[in-house]
């Protein structure tokens, strides 16, 4: 049995990982992202990944999607860090990923930073304070099939948690699964 491996950021150092990766025996080199593509030319036959769209192009499904439902989302027992009176926890939003494509989903997502990012949390949901996953406090239950894993990026209705806690006189927030929708690319919000 092999090791499956991803590596994330193939430039000066990156290269060299990833030909060592192709001489150990017993590792199988799966997926490789970078935001600035494949300047060495090591990628080979693999493909050099980025955004989120190429989760999809990649053929790992965002079941929300799929059947037609706004992203699961929970309130976490995570606290996140105040801001004067402003204080409350973390919210996720959880997709369920076969187990096998999970490294290439964090490598993907890990190369947007500045959208959500690497996942915060990857399997067993009540380590993060979630009960039930089958009810979301924000957006609508998905399935999730045998063999996947659960895995949860940090959301952006993270302000309404923190909205719901400290209960001002007054705020603006958007709706979840409602976002703000600009002409920038995502491309552009890489590293």
């Amino acid at each position: 049995m092999s090791i499956r491996l991803g590596i994330l950021g193939i430039g000066s150092m990156g290269r060299h990982h990833v030909r060592n990766a192709r001489a150990t025996a017993g590792v199988d080199l799966v997926a490789l992202a970078d935001p600035g593509g494949d300047r060495f030319g090591v990628a080979g036959d693999l493909p050099v990944l980025g955004g989120v769209e190429e989760l999809i192009e990649a053929g790992i499904e965002m079941r929300h999607n799929t059947q037609d439902r706004n992203v699961s989302m929970y309130i976490t027992n995570i606290a996140c860090e105040p801001a004067g009176k402003m204080s409350g926890n973390m919210v996720v939003s959880m997709r369920p990923i076969p187990y096998e494509q999970v490294v290439q989903a964090v490598q993907i997502s890990g190369a947007i930073p500045k959208v959500h990012g690497a996942p915060i949390h990857i399997g067993d949901p009540s380590v993060i304070g979630i009960d039930d996953i089958s009810k979301p406090d924000f957006g609508d239950a998905v399935d999730i099939h045998e063999g996947e894993v659960p895995v949860f990026w940090p959301c952006g209705v993270t302000p309404q948690s923190v909205v719901m806690n400290v209960k001002p006189k007054f705020a603006i927030t958007h709706a979840p699964g409602c976002m703000l929708i600009t002409d920038t690319k995502n491309i552009s919000l890489k590293f």
